[in-house]
């Protein structure tokens, strides 16, 4: 009620403008106190509270007496009533807040870090990680919503008579009030441009929120509200900004101005137009034919990488719920491409941050102790990079540099020692372009090793190796594993099954099997076989049976099949393997998916 009277001058004598701004600006102050400053400054209090417990009498007294002391000597110093509060105030609040910051450099001085004989253990609980995820205050103003769907998937009903009384009813006096003020009282062209375009959006919201209430309440959108909503758009499209710019080339008495915004606005609803048709899958940009294709793929293309109006990144969950026990010696983990492999190497890194979750390494947060954990983690990516016209030497030295080896001759050790663990300290002095690719990532894994890092993790190191330095490469891992944490990521099985004592697998960013190599050769026990089979039959079988292995012996072919029950054909049952155990977990995953997905639909 107090808001029109801030636009508006009163009579002579009558003050109405500064006397509502000073009300709504009470008022705003009074709010914002009450909802967010009090609370947070009750809070800190408890905290500090609880903190003072801890610390001790003697803190307790510190503070005290320095409050005091600084307290009176502002009393008598100080001549101004205003700034001897403020001194208080910051006083206050000062000389406890420096003693929690000294007692907490004190605390992390004295803070244990993991020794270097120390066994590791890492927990991993709940783990999740959504790319390109809503932001917090997103969630949060779609939380109604949300509920709202859920409530409706369930078979319930949201809004009922009342409810819908309740939600609208007060909107409409609200309304009439915003139309009167907008059109009738306002006499400044700057607010009566500003006020009716945020008038049309208000309407266009209610509309369509009272629209959509409808079709919820009857579950299925009957054509009658289909038809209705059509014509509303098109209404809201056309024919209502129509009559907005009417009404700007009216108060602002230039026909041109109004033309050109009009121009713009047009312009901007259809480029919304195509990238709603885009992102429903209306329109498809590579296959567009017809009259003027190549100029509307060119335009349709635009549209659909301009920010905020074309494309809309999904929320992509890379883990969901995925909790391990990974301790001392070499754990594998193992999963098809895009499984979520890299994310959990990163996130164990601390390079990503998770969505939900927690890493614990020896019982101390990951995330809130990055700093302190990154002297003991080593990290070789899939790909990294190589400064490829230095030497192997020249590279290392460098990198003992950047990680703070201060000490030439501690330096020119480190760097000789990880050379010869890697058994590249003769081919010291050639350019790593020269280096084949085995010999490369042993010195990735030499880099890694520079600060003796407890947790070596590594992802997909064998891919695009041959034979022999895939061998040497695992050999070199095992080795490493004898006193340190070794995380082994990779989709190939035989990596996993001759190097690692434990190992996960994880799919579509789900763990399926967490345990040992030979209990999870057992979960495939009795579901391999083997037959022969006339040449005739094997393209009909190929379709049928999932095949993960055939040749051809004295004129027939011998398949090595996964089968739950022998598949209907003569054959025997064979010992699996533990590239068999994984592709019967993928499998049977592969079947719950789709049997899921058939369900939704």
């Amino acid at each position: 009620g107090v808001f029109p009277l801030a636009f508006k001058t009163g009579e002579m004598g009558e003050i109405w403008p500064p006397f509502a701004i000073s009300v709504i600006g009470g008022l705003s102050v009074a709010s914002l106190f009450t909802l967010i400053f009090i609370p947070t400054v009750y809070m800190s209090f408890d905290n500090m509270e609880k903190w003072f417990r801890n610390a001790g009498w003697k803190a307790i007294l510190f503070d005290i007496t320095a409050v005091v002391f600084l307290g009176i000597h502002t009393y008598y110093n100080v001549d101004s009533l205003l700034w001897k509060i403020l001194t208080w105030m910051i006083i206050l609040v000062g000389v406890p807040g420096c003693t929690w910051i000294f007692y907490k450099i004190v605390e992390y001085l004295k803070k244990e870090r993991i020794g270097i004989n120390e066994d590791i253990l890492i927990k991993i609980s709940n783990l999740t990680k959504i790319y390109d995820d809503e932001h917090r205050f997103i969630k949060e103003w779609k939380k109604h919503k949300r509920r709202e769907k859920r409530i409706i998937e369930s078979g319930g009903t949201f809004y009922n008579r009342k409810n819908i009384f309740n939600n609208f009813i007060w909107q409409i006096p609200l309304y009439g009030f915003l139309i009167y003020f907008t059109f009738f009282m306002l006499e400044s062209n700057f607010w009566r441009t500003l006020f009716p375009l945020g008038m049309f959006f208000f309407t266009r919201f209610m509309i369509f929120r009272i629209l959509s209430v409808f079709k919820d309440n009857r579950g299925v959108s009957s054509k009658k509200l289909n038809q209705a909503e059509k014509i509303i758009r098109i209404i809201f499209l056309t024919i209502i900004p129509s009559g907005l710019f009417m009404y700007y080339k009216f108060i602002w008495d230039n026909p041109y101005g109004a033309i050109f915004w009009a121009a713009v606005w047009y312009v901007l609803q259809y480029m919304l137009v195509i990238s709603h048709k885009i992102r429903r899958q209306e329109i498809d940009i590579k296959n567009i034919t017809g009259k003027l294709s190549g100029l509307r793929k060119n335009v349709y293309g635009a549209i659909y990488v301009i920010p905020v109006i074309g494309r809309k990144k999904e929320p992509v969950k890379a883990l969901d719920s995925v909790s391990l026990e990974i301790r001392s010696g070499m754990f594998g983990l193992l999963g098809p491409n895009g499984a979520g492999k890299t994310t959990l190497m990163r996130l164990l890194c601390g390079v990503l941050e998770e969505t939900r979750g927690c890493i614990y390494i020896n019982g101390e947060k990951l995330s809130g102790n990055k700093e302190d954990f990154q002297s003991i983690i080593g990290y070789l990516p899939q790909e990294f990079g190589l400064y490829e016209n230095m030497t192997a030497y020249e590279y290392l030295y460098y990198h003992a540099m950047l990680n703070g080896i201060n000490n030439i001759k501690e330096r020119i050790g480190k760097v000789n020692d990880v050379l010869k663990k890697v058994n590249l300290f003769e081919r010291k002095d050639e350019k790593l372009k020269n280096y084949s690719g085995g010999m490369k990532q042993r010195i990735g894994i030499a880099r890694t090793l520079l600060h003796l890092p407890k947790i070596v993790i590594v992802d997909e190191p064998t891919a695009g190796l041959d034979p022999a330095e895939r061998i040497r490469f695992r050999n070199f891992l095992g080795e490493l594993s004898k006193n340190s944490v070794v995380i082994l990521s990779t989709h190939i099985v035989e990596d996993i099954s001759s190097s690692c004592n434990n190992i996960a697998v994880l799919n579509r960013g789900k763990i399926l099997y967490k345990g040992t190599p030979v209990e999870m050769i057992e979960i495939a026990s009795g579901k391999v076989w083997t037959a022969d089979i006339p040449e005739s039959a094997f393209e009909k079988l190929k379709s049928r049976l999932n095949i993960t292995q055939h040749n051809r012996v004295d004129g027939h072919i011998r398949i090595k099949y996964i089968s739950d029950n022998g598949g209907g054909i003569n054959s025997k049952k064979i010992k699996p393997s533990l590239e068999d155990a994984y592709i019967y977990m993928l499998e049977k995953e592969s079947t719950k998916s789709e049997v899921r997905t058939k369900e939704r639909e």
